[in-house]
């Protein structure tokens, strides 16, 4: 297996991670005040920030000439939701 596809597959495990601990999250706590985020908005609020710090931190490794197709693999997975999160941010700006 080339390092591309580990480093895809390096990132889908981390954000299948995510989705694991926040759905236990929620079956475990459950979300018994409608008027605020459930407590399985933690586990999704920290996988973003670290999925954003993993992009930061590829692009970082690609700019210092250690450019390796594991980060490159690694960035398009985490690049994704980064670059979601900053369209929305500036939909919901340009809306208003």
């Amino acid at each position: 297996m080339n390092d591309y596809k580990r480093g895809v597959i390096r990132a889908l495990i981390f954000y299948f991670f995510g989705v694991i601990v926040t759905f236990g999250t929620h079956q475990f706590y459950g979300w018994e005040y409608v008027h605020a985020p459930p407590p399985s908005f933690i586990p999704i609020l920290i996988f973003a920030i670290l999925g954003f710090g993993r992009t930061i931190w590829n692009i970082k490794n690609i700019r210092s000439n250690n450019e390796s197709t594991l980060n490159k693999g690694e960035l398009t997975i985490f690049a994704a939701p980064s670059i979601a999160f900053v369209v929305l941010i500036l939909a919901l700006f340009i809306m208003n």
